[in-house]
């Protein structure tokens, strides 16, 4: 897995040229582990899916044949015009969504948890700047959108829910859950 990982990480860095974002230091959550193992560049480096010297991927994308760099045009819907483009109908019919069954699942899709957007929003708190007064910042509030009013997503109460770090359930569900 490792090996997937640096190679990975390596072409992204062999086709970004002289460029990656990744955030430095992944810091333990109150559980005592990394949660996101894989936005943490340190931990990368610490057990060898990150290569020691960036330099190492140059040439990277030309070892897994793509030799040639991007040169075309993207369609606008790709790049935030609006509207984008319908599914097409077929497209539609092999992948239908939601979808019949998925690999390796433990239970039928109709018995798969669900959750609800009405938790309360989660908001960045306003940051404050040593240098500028007070009131630069004083009519922010953390939320960008003030006409997004939707919901925070929260499992339903009631419902069974597998580990969320090991995705198994500790039983299994024979029903489906509509939280009632």
């Amino acid at each position: 897995m490792k090996a997937g990982l640096q190679s990975w990480i390596m072409a992204s860095f062999d086709a970004f040229g002289d460029f990656f974002f990744w955030t430095w230091k992944i810091g333990p959550s109150q559980a005592g582990r990394v949660e996101a193992p894989l936005w943490s560049y340190k931990l990368g480096l610490d057990n060898g899916w990150i290569p020691r010297n960036p330099r190492d991927s140059v040439g990277k994308c030309a070892a897994v044949g793509v030799s040639a760099p991007f040169e075309g045009s993207f369609e606008p819907f790709r790049t935030g015009a609006v509207p984008s483009p319908t599914i097409p109908a077929e497209y539609s019919a092999q992948y239908p969504w939601p979808p019949i069954s998925i690999t390796s699942a433990e239970v039928p899709i109709p018995l798969l948890p669900t959750f609800t957007n009405t938790a309360a929003a989660i908001t960045l708190p306003v940051p404050t700047y040593t240098s500028a007064p007070a009131s630069a910042t004083a009519d922010l509030d953390g939320w960008f959108n003030d006409n997004d009013s939707t919901g925070g997503i929260v499992t339903v109460a009631g419902c069974q829910y597998p580990d969320a770090y090991t995705a198994s359930f500790a039983t299994v569900p024979t029903a489906a859950c509509t939280g009632a």
